[in-house]
């Protein structure tokens, strides 16, 4: 072949994405019937007849392509018989087919004569004939199944179907491709974008594997700490599953649409999917309906990962918000926080006039955790720095000292107490809806609650050692305290459940079991005593 005819059919071998080598041969390939389509492939070394569909191919020495162009197939292989009889070397017959070398060296093209690696290109016949090497004796291998064969059909010519040449299997891939990243789309707009607590299921399914892992591992530890420490991973792991289901999904779909719309191989579109969503531009075909799907998959992965890492500053930025009020509950609760111990705290150091700054304190930080843990619900799985604390037993504790405030002493002014307890309830609720955590809106205030009279009365006698004041008897108070914590006790002990929260006192059971753990009081340590420890009575 001279270099006249090398130019000739550049294009091809763009087309067969083979340009590490001069073509050797061009080969025109009449498909069958329910093709309704002629490939053109090129071969050019070792391996590269990538066309194995049942066709009758024609090899011919020095085709001027443009015979063959712009007409169907009978005028193709009419043109083809007309090269022959103007001395054209090619063979027909049972579609092995290959130039005569004596030809080549009579005219003096040596060049590429017998090139050892190069002009041994495999040319493959059709239904199971085999194949052959150029110049070599003929080697026989077991016939390809019609799918493989279909797979690994090169993209030759314009490679894109027309809408009449889509036939059902690629119609489905269509659609599938198109749901899969509507969905994707979906979930990446309800969880990183849309500000109404949205949540995607798409997400919460992932979600829910996620933990489900984890909670299986963590329930095998017997104690909390043992759990605390593989449930500590869970959030984080549900947090870049997430970013990896919706890639998959993206890129899944976008190869389904390359699939569908093109006669390339799955796998071919699977890399050139991976090549557009990531940017990483190695595979690309330059036909405008093929680019179009690469320009979408290329758009898509940096504004997902924008997205996402946009996301994980909100996250962060919520997660220490709430953190710093638990934190500092710390020396106002113990740990783990519990309420009637915050209430013997301030008896103890006398700054019970500061409970009710505190409430305020707090009504903000349930509206803060309330929409924040709504919008991105990840963050009610996200836990505290240290295992024994925990955004969750620390309001409770919150409302349960208010709960006993207003039950034990209604003297005092209730403004704020009342505005915080209704405040926090409320941010259970939302929480509540959020998880499918199902709740009565406005419970009975007569309906029993876990924690019993006796209970209760034990943690008033032990106020009563701290010098905490109350007007109420225990046993009258017990009521009024059982109409508050009615409101929040199902969804909180639920929710402590769900998150493995530490048991404290008063903070439903786990599962599987284990003991509640109680607050570490510090002892009076001031020169010369006091007469009152919190964990002593008189």
């Amino acid at each position: 072949m001279d270099r006249s005819d090398h130019h000739a059919v550049s294009d091809v071998i763009e087309h067969c994405g083979r340009e590490r080598h001069p073509p050797t041969h061009v080969v025109e390939r009449v498909v069958p019937d329910h093709c309704d389509v002629t490939q053109r492939c090129c071969y050019v070394g070792p391996g590269l007849a990538d066309c194995d569909r049942e066709v009758s191919d024609v090899v011919s020495k020095n085709v001027d392509r443009t015979n063959l162009a712009g007409h169907d197939i009978n005028e193709r292989i009419g043109a083809v018989t007309a090269l022959e009889q103007d001395g054209v070397t090619t063979q027909f017959g049972d579609a092995h087919m290959r130039p005569h070398r004596d030809d080549q060296r009579e005219n003096g093209d040596t060049e590429r004569d017998d090139d050892q690696d190069i002009s041994r290109g495999w040319i493959e016949g059709h239904a199971g004939k085999g194949n052959r090497r150029l110049g070599s004796p003929q080697r026989r291998r077991p016939p390809r199944s019609p799918a493989r064969q279909h797979a690994r059909c090169a993209i030759v010519g314009t490679g894109v179907k027309g809408w009449a040449d889509v036939n059902v299997g690629h119609a489905l891939a269509i659609l599938l491709g198109l749901f899969l990243i509507a969905g994707a789309a979906s979930s990446v707009m309800r969880t990183l974008i849309a500000p109404r607590g949205l949540r995607s299921r798409l997400a919460m399914v992932t979600q829910q594997i996620v933990l489900v892992i984890y909670r299986t591992v963590a329930h095998r530890r017997s104690t909390y700490e043992g759990r605390d420490s593989v449930m500590t991973w869970a959030a984080p792991t549900t947090i870049v599953a997430t970013l990896v289901v919706w890639l998959l999904n993206f890129f899944v779909g976008y190869a389904l649409l390359l699939f569908g719309f093109s006669q390339l191989g799955f796998g071919f579109c699977l890399r050139e999917s991976g090549s557009s969503l990531f940017t990483l531009g190695f595979a690309a075909t330059d036909e405008p309906r093929i680019e179009a799907i690469d320009f979408m998959a290329a758009a898509t992965g940096p504004i997902v990962i924008g997205l996402f890492i946009g996301y994980l500053s909100s996250l962060y930025g919520a997660y220490n918000r709430r953190e710093t009020d638990v934190t500092l509950l710390h020396a106002r609760a113990g740990e783990p926080n519990w309420g009637p111990e915050l209430l013997g705290r301030h008896a103890v150091v006398g700054i019970l006039d500061e409970l009710a700054p505190l409430w305020h304190e707090w009504e903000r930080w349930a509206a803060d955790v309330g929409e924040s843990h709504t919008n991105y619900g990840v963050l009610v799985h996200v836990r505290s720095s240290k295992p024994e604390r925990n955004w969750l037993i620390a309001l409770l504790s919150i409302l349960d000292a208010i709960a006993m405030q207003l039950a034990l002493n209604p003297d005092l002014p209730e403004g704020r107490a009342r505005v915080a307890l209704r405040q926090g309830f409320v941010c259970l609720h939302d929480i509540a809806d959020s998880e499918r955590i199902a709740y009565e809106a406005d419970p009975d205030p007569e309906t029993p609650i876990a924690v019993s009279e006796e209970e209760f009365a034990e943690a008033c006698r032990a106020l009563v050692t701290v010098g905490y004041p109350m007007t109420r008897d225990p046993h009258e108070a017990y009521p009024h305290f059982r109409g508050w914590r009615v409101n929040y006790e199902k969804i909180a002990y639920e929710l402590a459940r769900r998150i493995d929260a530490v048991p404290a006192l008063w903070s439903g059971p786990r599962t599987p079991p284990l003991a509640p753990i109680a607050p570490v009081r510090p002892e009076n340590r001031m020169p010369g005593g006091r007469s009152r420890r919190l964990n002593e009575s008189d």
